[in-house]
């Protein structure tokens, strides 16, 4: 809606994926959210660009009141353009570094061109399958991928990034093999190739380059100004200078932080468009519904895992005494626990007393030798765990201050856990009646304009227009 969209048929054969890419004009949503992106990133440049020629003719002399000054004469374009060059050379370094360092990682096993041996291979769906997914994929997308990595995780992912020297990279996480069928990998496949045919990954990487440098010059000015306080308030004892020098560190720490939230906030807002444009990519090589339902599954799989966090964090607000809190180390391990396919929140939410009280039980028993059985450790869990549920339950419900969601499940009549084109139109329908109404419980209150990605309400409603649902 206000897109003015244009209907689209996919309930018949799509055209080939070459067709595809070569039509003269797109659907007006795409257009719109692919000249946003653009915008965006040509607005990240040009204020990246005037905080380096800002930064450039500043001036800091210890033996002023201020300190910092602004002098264009005393500029030096060598200096400041070697310091910049030397700052994207060691980012440069870095983001190869951390590039090598990921696909070295415990739990990334290479499965293209290499493959893992075939008993380490757990997943649903074969490893040929997936690779010859993401190469036909490739193919259609007009892409080379040279690597395929699998990620041994819980958490619903995939990702790529290309450099030069290294290549195009697909990492996809195993659980979403867990997850979704092969239809639905394939849109999760696709989504990744076209961030490889828009050199997202290239993009924001050259954008990024500058606000390091800015990042850099800024703290050492901090760092020059607070050394400028400290000198007169413990060395000269110059209480004008003192007021003087704060009230400059001040204006300047709020000025700075301000024009780099306004930076951040536009690469931001161009990633949350490349995103849009990547599930469109998808949705016209598998169409609209296997996206969506892909993108309905992995959101509604997060959800869980944020349940079950939440609920670890309640669980551990219990334990006023401090003795023993929780440790990222138990929250990976609970998160493990449940089951790579459990999608429904409500399960997360009963299951996590059981998962809390288990694992401390059992750290106990092995630390201690305390004579306990699975069985035992099962029998003193249960009830404990069940009026945790309960007790849980009635503040939930008393707390009147959550916001309402729509629950995209409202809308899958025949309770497949996937949505048909006449269900997901129903969805889409009730999205649109209700303009605040977000899918997911741990999207409420998070505020859009800073998240990389879209939030699933967004991006369901996006593809609707695009596709005349």
């Amino acid at each position: 809606m206000g897109y003015g969209r244009r209907p689209f048929r996919y309930s018949k054969m799509l055209p080939p994926a070459d067709n595809v890419r070569t039509m003269s004009t797109q659907p007006a949503p795409v257009r719109e959210v692919e000249r946003r992106k653009w915008q965006f990133l040509i607005l990240f440049v040009i204020v990246d660009l005037f905080q380096i020629a800002f930064v450039s003719v500043l001036t800091l002399d210890s033996s002023s009141l201020f300190i910092i000054g602004f002098d264009p004469s005393r500029t030096s374009p060598v200096v400041s353009g070697g310091l910049f060059v030397g700052i994207v050379l060691v980012q440069v370094m870095l983001l190869y570094y951390m590039a090598l360092s990921m696909t070295h990682r415990q739990g990334v096993v290479e499965i293209w061109p290499s493959s893992p041996p075939p008993q380490g291979w757990t997943c649903r769906h074969s490893r040929d399958s997936v690779v010859q997914w993401t190469l036909d994929l490739a193919k259609q997308s007009d892409v080379s991928v040279d690597r395929i990595y699998l990620l041994d995780s819980p958490i619903p992912n995939a990702f790529t990034f290309g450099l030069p020297l290294i290549g195009n990279i697909v990492v996809l996480h195993n659980n979403i093999l867990s997850l979704l069928n092969p239809s639905e990998v394939r849109a999760v496949i696709a989504h990744e190739t076209a961030h490889i045919k828009n050199r997202d990954t290239l993009v924001q990487i050259l954008a990024r380059m500058p606000e390091f440098f800015i990042q850099v010059v800024y703290l050492y000015i901090y760092a020059r100004l607070l050394l400028g306080v400290v000198d007169a308030l413990l060395v000269t004892g110059d209480p004008v200078a003192v007021i003087a020098r704060t009230a400059a560190l001040l204006v300047f720490f709020i000025l700075s932080r301000g024009v780099l939230t306004v930076g951040t906030a536009l690469i931001q807002a161009a990633s949350r468009a490349a995103e849009l444009l990547a599930d469109y990519h998808a949705a016209t090589l598998l169409g609209p519904v296997v996206t969506v339902n892909a993108l309905l599954r992995l959101g509604q799989r997060i959800e869980a895992l944020h349940t079950l966090v939440e609920e670890a964090r309640w669980l551990d607000s219990l334990n006023e005494s401090g003795i023993m809190p929780l440790t990222d180390r138990e929250i990976r391990e609970m998160v493990i626990a449940l089951g790579p396919d459990e999608l429904d929140d409500r399960v997360a939410r009963v299951k996590a007393p059981h998962l809390f009280l288990r694992r401390r039980l059992e750290v106990l028993r092995d630390a201690y030798g305390l004579p306990l059985t699975d069985s035992d450790i099962q029998q003193l869990v249960r009830p404990a765990a069940v009026e945790l549920v309960r007790r849980r339950s009635r503040d939930i419900v008393a707390d009147t201050s959550v916001p309402k969601k729509i629950d995209w499940r409202s809308a899958d009549i025949d309770g497949d856990r996937r949505l048909s084109e006449s269900e997901l139109r129903r969805l889409v329908a009730e999205l649109r009646n209700d303009p605040s109404g977000l899918l997911f419980d741990n999207e409420i209150g998070k505020n859009i304009l800073v998240l990389d990605h879209p939030d699933f309400r967004r991006r369901v409603l996006f593809l609707a227009d695009v596709f005349g649902l």
